[in-house]
């Protein structure tokens, strides 16, 4: 009594259908627990059965077939509504994202609700997994251990990112915390690779760290010179574009605070998403984008002050 176990089962799936975006073939794993030819507990787990690989020169393959991501970043909060979403709104949001073409979602910057990637699994998203801050405290430690073992049975998932545009990114002493932090993602989940999503550095600090090299921006850095340096090492645009306006009006007015909605005002790091998607179209060893951002939020008022929201 009290004692833990870990028993290892190979349960072998004839003709096994795969999960994919266009087919989310879902299965479910029953665990049951007996006692005196009784069960006592029960625990059911939906997953999938794929491949994935990120490719230092064809990009991303999902099922051995090469697959661009077309990715959007989204905050956990949706407009109008606040933090504390009903289950729909997110099947909705995953719904509406698919009918526009997306196919990856990011989590920024925080491990989402569980129920996004119950979502995600359901309709055959993508899903980049974002821990929220960089650091091997014991506190952030824990958290990143929650994350993994509570995400790590989602087919949708694809890559767990270690954090955001951190100080420390491109610097030894943040190698040293990604190091630690990815010995334990290792140790829970040995099948997926690790990212962090980098503004700047690229080949430097945690790029030495990760197994996929994420770029935010296609102004903060040069990636055919990264790809050149490291011809090994996969690339994703894991934040890009960051095109602003306000809906429903066609011309800037910085006295009131609104912003042409032609997406063709974009911030100093940012650029349009016509030229970002170019620019990965042209490079096949990028595996994709992921646009800032999927839906309105609540967030920096880009381009101008205070009251702007």
């Amino acid at each position: 009594p009290g004692a833990q176990a870990v028993a290892r089962l190979t349960i072998p799936v004839s003709r096994p259908r795969l999960w994919s975006v266009d087919a989310p073939a879902l299965y479910t794993l029953v665990a049951c627990a007996d006692a005196a030819g009784q069960t006592v507990d029960e625990v059911r787990t939906l997953f999938g059965i794929r491949s994935l690989r990120f490719d230092p020169d064809q990009g991303f393959l999902l099922n051995g077939q090469p697959l661009k991501l077309k990715g959007v970043c989204c905050h956990q909060d949706h407009a109008g509504v606040g933090s504390a979403l009903p289950d729909a709104l997110q099947d909705y949001r995953i719904r509406r994202l698919k009918e526009m073409g997306c196919n990856a979602y990011r989590c920024s910057h925080n491990p989402p609700t569980p129920e996004l990637l119950d979502a995600c699994d359901r309709l055959g998203m993508l899903v980049m997994d974002e821990n929220r801050m960089l650091g091997s405290t014991p506190e952030v430690m824990r958290q990143l251990e929650s994350l993994v073992r509570r995400d790590r049975n989602h087919p949708c998932v694809i890559l767990w990112s270690l954090a955001n545009e951190e100080g420390l990114q491109g610097t030894v002493t943040g190698a040293r915390m990604a190091r630690t932090m990815k010995r334990l993602i290792r140790r829970l989940d040995p099948t997926r690779p690790v990212t962090m999503a980098m503004n700047g550095s690229w080949g430097q600090g945690l790029s030495e760290v990760v197994d996929v090299q994420g770029c935010n921006y296609i102004h903060c850095g040069d990636v055919d010179d990264f790809h050149r340096r490291f011809p090994k090492q996969p690339v994703v645009y894991s934040e890009s574009c960051s095109t602003v306006g306000t809906r429903g009006i066609y011309a800037n007015d910085k006295a009131k605070g609104y912003v042409g909605a032609y997406d063709n005002n974009t911030p100093g790091w940012g650029d349009t998403a016509e030229a970002n998607w170019l620019h990965c179209l042209e490079r096949p060893f990028v595996s994709g984008t992921f646009v800032w951002t999927g839906f309105d939020y609540r967030g920096e008022p880009t381009p101008y002050g205070w009251p702007c929201i």
